[in-house]
């Protein structure tokens, strides 16, 4: 009866070393997962005022078209080619239209963000930020929009004249689409 007795003692005692071994294990395994399972990362969409673009792209030395529109409307004149100057003339207030929509309206600036794009991952670290768009309509509460305007004007080297002008266009909202052709 006695080696009954202490066969059971030790089941017993072995099922309640098991018991409590099995709970630790239990134990450590929530505990890491609520420690590892924080609330998720917010996404960081950096922004940017696309007005700006332009502005420090028209004083930049990517900037060459009017230049060289000039030169070309020179070139005709010299050989005295009223075709290609007219040409020519009409090309250069296509030109100026587009910037000026760019500059001061809303129009989308893709062909001048070309001139940077391979500055583009080094102004998302630096801004810590995960994806670079010129603007959002709507976010939900796990995006983070970060304004990225003053980095992404940078790589155009803006003079401080350039950088005021962008300062205060920011002011101000962008001209509507119905205003165009801005005439001097």
């Amino acid at each position: 009866m006695r080696i009954i007795n202490n066969f059971r003692k030790t089941t017993f005692l072995v099922f309640i070393a098991v018991t409590i071994l099995v709970s630790l294990i239990f134990v450590l395994v929530l505990g890491e997962e609520s420690a590892t399972s924080t609330s998720p990362k917010k996404l960081r969409v950096g922004v940017f005022e696309s007005r700006a673009i332009a502005v420090a792209f028209a004083a930049s030395k990517y900037n060459t078209f009017s230049q060289d529109l000039m030169k070309e409307y020179k070139d005709a004149e010299a050989k005295g080619d009223k075709k290609r100057m007219d040409e020519l003339k009409q090309k250069g207030e296509k030109l100026q239209d587009k910037l000026h929509r760019q500059g001061f309206g809303n129009a989308p600036v893709d062909d001048l963000l070309v001139y940077i794009k391979d500055s583009f991952p080094e102004i998302a670290k630096k801004s810590g930020v995960d994806v670079i768009v010129s603007g959002v309509v709507y976010n939900n509460s796990s995006v983070e929009i970060i304004d990225i305007t003053g980095e992404i004007v940078k790589p155009f080297n803006p003079s401080e004249k350039t950088l005021k002008i962008i300062e205060e266009l920011r002011k101000h909202p962008p001209i509507e689409w119905d205003k165009f052709p801005i005439k001097d």
